[in-house]
């Protein structure tokens, strides 16, 4: 009688006295497949994180000379602030320039500065202070601030006190 060959290392076994049958296992270790896929969710995971760190970098990047810009014009609205009233002109407007720091860290910078009267209040100015650049050869959204600056004292009525 002829037995399935399991059964027959079995009884083989089992009359050599070892008592126990040795399985047959599987080779240990990791296909050339089941390494390419793990590789590849690798890549892509790498490419993930450093496309969001790029970006991450450009961002701060951005919003710095946001902030420069924005620390740029108030302290020409400080500027304003500190002078006297009767020196707020067009002229002392027209002679504001961009500070060197932020003319070297924006790109293409351009400041406007007016200084006029306000309409419908006596002895009040209208202090704007608009700041202009690029990024990537495309303009953004500038940074303007305006301050109202009245006079200190106001004229007595009927004349001399």
């Amino acid at each position: 009688m002829r037995y399935p060959a399991g059964v027959a290392a079995r009884m083989q076994n089992a009359r050599a006295g070892t008592g126990h049958i040795v399985p047959r296992v599987a080779p240990r270790g990791f296909t050339v497949a089941e390494t390419v896929i793990a590789l590849a969710i690798v890549a892509v995971i790498v490419t993930l994180v450093a496309e969001l760190g790029l970006a991450s970098l450009v961002e701060r990047q951005r919003n710095g000379r946001r902030q420069l810009a924005l620390e740029g014009a108030v302290n020409l609205l400080e500027t304003a602030r500190a002078s006297d009233w009767e020196a707020l002109t067009p002229e002392w407007a027209r002679t504001q320039q961009l500070p060197g720091m932020l003319a070297e860290r924006l790109p293409q910078g351009k400041l406007q500065v007016q200084a006029e009267e306000e309409k419908g209040r006596a002895l009040c100015k209208r202090i704007t202070v608009e700041i202009q650049w690029t990024e990537d050869e495309k303009p953004v959204r500038p940074v303007k601030l305006v301050m109202l600056r009245s006079a200190r004292t106001a004229p007595k009525p009927g004349g001399k006190p």
